[in-house]
């Protein structure tokens, strides 16, 4: 995505066209069908469904909110993912699997919610109402922070393992988690345990990685 967007400003600076806006279409994941017990589905018909382009429901719903992270904090306006339902149940393409809502011949039922669908739209809730406006890394983890006339965000998670943050607030605030659960955290000092899974904490927070 970075370089992609690079590679886009370039070509919009040498045409005099940089005050254009950028919006990202068609990120986020392909994701294996799952079973009447929820267990991921996996097939290697002709190549098509298979690791190489694939990742499990679960894993999708915890990329693709990266993925929007990325695309803002290097210029995107907007991000959006692709597609909103799958195609047609055929397990020979994963073109049929990159939809946020499940697709016909699934054992959930058409328009059935993936992972995916309830990270992008708690991250939709979550940034409402603010901007990019900066991000800070340490090794593998990464702090986006947003900001709003109403309320700031910063967006934490580690990409390679699981470790932790500090955070420190005068104030209460709050965190959020992928699927929309906030847990409320009084003013003081607080260890937070991070993984591949963003977290966004909201309120006057500073947070050291």
């Amino acid at each position: 995505i970075e370089a992609s967007m690079n590679e886009m400003k370039t070509t919009l600076n040498e045409n005099s066209l940089s005050d254009l806006d950028i919006s990202l279409t068609e990120t986020g994941y392909s994701s294996f069908p799952i079973d009447v017990n929820g267990d991921t589905i996996y097939y290697e018909v002709k190549g098509a469904l298979s690791k190489r382009y694939c990742v499990t429901e679960k894993e999708a719903g915890m990329l693709l909110p990266r993925c929007v992270l990325l695309g803002l904090a290097n210029g995107a306006k907007d991000v959006y993912p692709y597609q909103l339902t799958d195609g047609s149940y055929d397990i020979e393409t994963h073109e049929s699997f990159f939809g946020l809502l499940r697709g016909d011949g699934t054992v959930c039922g058409l328009y059935s919610p993936k992972p995916q669908y309830v990270s992008y739209a708690a991250m939709i809730r979550a940034l409402d109402g603010t901007t990019f406006d900066s991000v800070n890394t340490e090794g593998t983890k990464y702090c986006y922070a947003f900001k709003g006339t109403e309320k700031t965000v910063s967006a934490v998670y580690d990409s390679d393992t699981e470790s932790t943050v500090t955070l420190t607030s005068a104030a209460p605030f709050t965190v959020t988690d992928l699927m929309g659960k906030t847990v409320s955290y009084e003013a003081g000092t607080h260890t937070l345990d991070i993984s591949g899974s963003v977290l966004y904490v909201t309120g006057d927070v500073e947070i050291t990685l």
